[in-house]
């Protein structure tokens, strides 16, 4: 039971001590001291006692020294933080230099740096220069226009700002001609290219394509037709006939578009060919609508139709072909009745009680305008003027029902305030609360002592 009792009493006791303590941490550079009160502590733990006070523990920790490298590359001619500054370097080369820096527990630390400039790499390219006889290229500000094997250098213009050598070579190409023979009697229905070899004349020809064809680099190329056309007499004719007519032309009849051969004998008893064509031109008749508004004009072939009432109509004109042939033009007309729009001119929106004002409002139609009022307590409508009758407000609707050439129009609302008139002495006396006053049609606030216009400048 001591044994106990005593066990007790010295646990109570470390305890004790345990709570009386303080506890407070510093840092030390490695390999360095700290001053704590006067002295200095190398890392560790210590037990601090004070007079009057609880003892203190004073906890000593290592603060690390950072040392490391930082490498870097640059190609001449760039900018690079050195030092602090910016700095262009123009060598190839390394540089290496370091930089001193305290950490948050102000130890020293060490930041070696290593740059390393290099010279900007030139780049080459090898290419060919296709160009067509007469034609000429231009490189880099030079012109070529011959085969010729050149080399040019571009300073700084590679992707990383470096030289770029070029070595190129300038081909020059010929126009190719490619010729054909041809044999043909004359008026032979026979077309090469653009040319027509049933026009051309007994006789020989050389005949090219022009510039029709291109060679693999755009070079022209040209094909050559050596033509001999035989001698041969020959004739042309036509016929324009309307749809259902016929016409009988050398002893026979045609009566559908196209072309015929007729061999007839020449004056000199050989054989003569006759190309007859005949074009059949059909009868129009167009059927066409349009929808238009009241107060529109309709054209029709040369014929302008207008004051056109709402409604339907249907206009016809019959016309002739350059070929004598009947030609009939149908127009179906809805004429719908036109828009129109209500307008408020000027008038003003405040008005004083116990007066007429005429009210203006007016249709695009010049139709009459009929009007509605809303709040009739405290106006009212007589004929086309509004009474005011207390202040407030009132509002007026334009009405306009249209008729039988007019849509009916959309109503225009104008809303209007309605103030009290008075003297200015009467106003600055019995206002006691802050209101709106018109006097003389001009507009005044008054605040119960003080009466100013609508700009806020005092006038009582």
């Amino acid at each position: 039971m001591k044994r106990l009792i005593a066990i007790l009493t010295f646990t109570l006791s470390v305890w004790t001590t345990l709570i009386a303590q303080d506890t407070e941490t510093i840092y030390v550079c490695e390999g360095g001291v700290a001053t704590y009160n006067g002295r200095n502590y190398t890392a560790g733990t210590y037990t601090i006692r004070r007079s009057g006070q609880n003892d203190l523990t004073l906890i000593v920790l290592n603060a690390t020294r950072y040392s490391f490298t930082q490498t870097d590359t640059i190609y001449k001619g760039d900018t690079y933080l050195y030092k602090g500054r910016k700095r262009t370097f123009n060598t190839v080369g390394v540089q290496q230099w370091n930089d001193s820096l305290l950490t948050i527990h102000g130890c020293d630390s060490v930041i070696h740096h290593q740059l390393t400039v290099l010279a900007r790499p030139t780049t080459y390219a090898t290419y060919n220069l296709h160009i067509c006889q007469g034609d000429s290229i231009e490189v880099a500000g030079r012109w070529y226009h011959t085969n010729s094997s050149n080399a040019i250098t571009l300073r700084g213009a590679n992707y990383l700002g470096g030289d770029s050598i070029v070595t190129f070579r300038v081909i020059v190409h010929q126009p190719v001609e490619v010729t054909y023979s041809l044999t043909i009697n004359e008026g032979t229905a026979k077309q090469w290219y653009f040319h027509r070899l049933s026009d051309l004349k007994a006789g020989t020809y050389r005949l090219t394509s022009a510039n029709l064809l291109k060679t693999q680099y755009g070079c022209d190329s040209v094909e050559v037709l050596m033509l001999t056309v035989l001698p041969r007499t020959y004739g042309n004719d036509t016929i324009h006939l309307c749809q259902g007519q016929t016409a009988e032309y050398k002893g026979k009849t045609y009566d559908q578009t196209g072309n015929y051969d007729i061999q007839l004998t020449n004056h000199k008893g050989g054989d003569s060919i006759l190309t007859l064509t005949v074009i059949v031109h059909p009868l129009y008749h167009t059927n066409a609508s349009q929808t238009i508004t009241y107060g529109d004009t309709v054209l029709l072939s040369d014929t302008v139709y207008a004051n056109l009432l709402p409604g339907f109509y249907t206009f016809t004109r019959h016309r002739t072909t350059r070929y004598g042939c009947d030609s009939t033009i149908t127009l179906d007309v809805e004429v719908r009745k036109a828009r129109q729009t209500i307008s408020w001119n000027d008038m003003r929106d405040t008005l004083a009680t116990e007066h007429y004002y005429t009210l203006k409002a007016t249709a695009s139609s010049s139709l009459p305008i009929t009007y509605e009022i809303t709040d009739e307590g405290k106006a009212e409508l007589i004929e086309n003027q509004i009474h005011t009758l207390a202040p407030g407000y009132a509002a007026v609707t334009a009405l306009q029902y249209g008729n039988e050439l007019f849509e009916a129009a959309q109503p225009n609302r104008k809303q209007f305030v309605i103030l009290r008139v008075t003297g200015i002495e009467q106003i600055v006396n019995q206002t006691t609360n802050s209101c709106k006053i018109l006097l003389n049609g001009q507009l005044y606030i008054s605040n119960g002592k003080q009466l100013y216009n609508a700009h806020g400048i005092r006038v009582r």
